[in-house]
């Protein structure tokens, strides 16, 4: 493994027939990853990660990807069949008092020697022998895998390993084979008997820990200490069943007890690891309204799998699939595994400007992604084709009033940029004000600095004078020597473009954004004196066009949005947007055809080139409790024209102005976008509560359709974090 690259690591929720929804899940991030592949090249998921631990039937699925090298695609197979054929009950339906007695008893409904000689038959059709070990030094795959199973004597959690963790003292891994170890993880009490091996008994790792995100995080922090880490959970819509053994009081008392470790674990590790959200390396998935279906219910499978599929496809899921599966890509690529080796000063260097930068990665996930057709014209624009067809370095600001779509421009122009040019490294910030972390130009100078060395790690030296004489907080404070470092690293790459996306410059902090200013336009020629830049340096600002901005940039080349020739082609993509949107609420049954017309012909005549005005009334319209053709025209008839006002009748229409107030005041007061997790701890607690448990209690149970709810087109929630609109 190469030492610098991210390690990445997989989680599994147990949860019986329901692990079929993780799997699907798993399929999709799959497709993702070996979308720009060929089908030779694709990556299998024991090739993608590097540690993989599961509890019950996600410790069979780990097993299955990790150990046994399963391709997804074979993995779905594979569990159909154990599903179908394990979970069928050992008793006639007409055998009353047996199967009473058994319920009462907490006994075995399923037949567990049926399972452990379909487990054998699978592992011998991939290893040559039914009795592999499950340390098999001899075919140790280079994904590690984990599964939980419980020691029913003491209750105590054990994690069975194909590998050998030096860190913890671990007497079971070696003296267990892979079938064993299979039986032992998914031994749930009243659906098949605890795993014997001599006088112990092993259950279910669910009891405690259904959801293994922490265990996964812990070994991962033993075999490779000081590595950053890219964690996927997947859960299976449920929480834990519980493996103990005994009677029916014994285990309803149990059940109850453990009610909401999964979701507990959960909101428990995103808490103590937000760091790792905000960099856009912690990702969970979990279907809801799967777990309504009982663990062995066989006959639901196909319900399962509709549900999931539907999950996938919201948009939230999409969005989150998508960055995720990016994430995993990128850290496959040479960017990670061609890296040059770095001294300890250098790599110190480039993790405090990681740090300072703040997480920037995750910026565009909080960003609509453009309708199809829209923004290309920017491409065709004389302005921007002569800034990027110049031979040297360039800059160029790009103005427009609130609402005309800047920031969605920019966010396309990293994407279309990043895929077409491939002699240029592309950078990007978005300062968004009232976040900590993006409000000063040293940031995103940071920011930019820590892209370029990422893909250039030998220009990284430019910035060790500097970062040698310097502490760290004058080090990533001095906006001028870390400009400075950035022209020296163009300067050092002068066969390489650097291209800098630097939005919404009117939300820097003034003070920082005048010194950034003065910076550049001192650099750029336009300027008598300027700095002569030797490298290939082009950078593209856009913001509103206020004078204190514009009086600066005055001799600058500039495009401005709703101007005399923008204005047709904002008005073009406005239709397009509109008329996209439309179609959606239309194809859902939402709007009828007459209204739908209706809405398209108003909102395009009357939107004035603003995108986001168009996009709230939109909004607006899809919350209306009776969608009647009547009632989108009187709704239509008292919008306002202008966002403020937009903005000031939305406030006053709330169903429960209280509970809508308490929301927004959250995120406001919050110093950077926050979880759906982290609202629902916010919202939920109360003064009466004494632990996490009490207040997980009370939690909302669809915090996602609350906070929509409550919040209306005020917010907008993607990759479960929460942005105001």
């Amino acid at each position: 493994m190469d030492e610098h690259r991210p390690v990445r690591l997989l989680s599994l929720d147990g949860g019986g027939i329901r692990g079929i929804s993780s799997i699907l899940v798993l399929k999709e991030i799959m497709r993702q990853i070996n979308v720009d592949r060929k089908t030779k090249d694709h990556l299998q998921p024991w090739q993608v990660f590097d540690l993989i631990g599961g509890t019950s039937t996600g410790g069979i699925i780990a097993l299955m990807l990790g150990s046994l090298q399963m391709s997804v695609d074979e993995c779905y197979d594979v569990y159909m069949q154990l599903a179908t054929t394990i979970f069928k009950p050992k008793r006639w339906r007409c055998d009353v008092f047996n199967r009473t007695l058994d319920a009462l008893s907490a006994n075995e409904r399923y037949d567990s020697a049926k399972m452990e000689e379909l487990v054998k038959q699978i592992i011998k059709e991939r290893t040559g022998s039914r009795n592999t070990m499950l340390q098999d030094t001899a075919r140790a795959s280079r994904c590690k895998v984990f599964v939980t199973t419980v020691r029913a004597a003491d209750e105590q959690l054990i994690l069975l390993r194909t590998y050998q963790n030096t860190a913890r003292a671990d007497p079971y891994s070696s003296t267990f084979e892979m079938w064993e170890a299979l039986r032992a993880t998914s031994a749930a009490s009243t659906y098949f008997k605890p795993h014997r091996q001599g006088t112990v008994r092993y259950l279910d790792g669910a009891f405690k820990s259904n959801n293994p995100i922490f265990e996964v995080h812990h070994e991962a922090s033993d075999l490779w200490p000081e590595r950053e880490v890219c964690m996927v959970s997947i859960g299976t819509g449920t929480k834990p069943n519980t493996p103990l053994g005994g009677h029916v009081v014994q285990l309803a008392r149990s059940m109850t007890k453990l009610a909401t470790a999964t979701e507990g674990s959960w909101v428990r590790f995103h808490r103590t690891h937000k760091v790792l959200a905000e960099q856009n390396r912690l990702f969970r998935f979990s279907a809801p309204g799967v777990g309504i279906v009982d663990l062995g219910d066989s006959k639901k499978l196909g319900d399962v799998a509709m549900r999931t599929e539907g999950y996938l496809q919201e948009t939230s899921t999409a969005r989150d699939v998508a960055a995720c599966s990016e994430e995993m890509s990128k850290i496959e690529t040479k960017e990670y595994t061609t890296v040059l080796k770095l001294s300890n000063n250098e790599q110190d260097c480039l993790k405090l400007l990681s740090y300072a930068g703040g997480p920037y990665e995750s910026h565009m996930l909080g960003i609509e992604k453009p309708v199809s057709g829209t923004c290309q014209w920017l491409l065709g624009h004389d302005g921007f084709t002569n800034w990027l067809k110049n031979p040297s370095s360039a800059l160029l600001w790009l103005m427009a009033n609130p609402g005309c779509g800047k920031t969605v421009l920019s966010s396309f122009l990293v994407d279309v940029l990043s895929r077409k040019s491939h002699k240029a490294t592309v950078c990007h910030f978005f300062f968004k004000a009232g976040e900590d972390s993006r409000q000063n130009s040293s940031q995103a100078l940071c920011a930019i600095l820590h892209q370029v060395f990422k893909s250039h790690p030998q220009s990284i030296k430019n910035a060790m004078d500097a970062f040698s004489v310097n502490d760290s907080g004058l080090f990533t404070l001095n906006i001028e020597t870390l400009w400075d470092i950035l022209c020296k690293a163009a300067d050092s790459l002068p066969t390489r473009e650097i291209i800098c996306v630097v939005d919404a410059l009117d939300e820097c902090g003034e003070a920082s954004r005048n010194r950034f200013i003065d910076l550049l336009v001192k650099t750029y020629p336009q300027m008598v004196g300027s700095r002569k830049i030797f490298g290939k340096l082009k950078i593209i600002v856009t913001s509103r066009p206020w004078p204190a901005i514009e009086s600066r940039f005055r001799y600058l080349s500039c495009i401005r949005l709703r101007g005399e020739n923008e204005s047709a082609f904002l008005s073009q993509d406005i239709e397009r947007m509109v008329k996209a949107k439309i179609n959606k609420l239309k194809n859902a049954d939402v709007l009828t055809p007459e209204a739908s017309a209706t809405l398209e012909t108003t909102l395009s005549q009357k939107a004035d080139g603003t995108f986001l005005w168009a996009a709230l009334v939109l909004e607006n319209i899809s919350r209306l409790p009776s969608r009647k053709l009547s009632t989108i025209k009187s709704s239509l008839a008292v919008i306002p024209d202008d966002l403020g006002h937009l903005y000031q009748t939305a406030l006053s229409s709330f169903e429960s102005p209280t509970a809508s107030a308490k929301v927004l005041q959250v995120i406001l007061a919050a110093t950077r976008p926050l979880k759906l997790d982290e609202i629902n701890m916010a919202m939920s607690i109360e003064p009466r509560h004494q632990k996490v448990e009490d207040v997980l209690a009370d939690a909302e149970p669809d915090i996602e359709y609350t906070v929509k709810r409550l919040g209306g087109f005020f917010v907008r929630i993607m990759n479960s974090t929460v942005y105001l609109q």
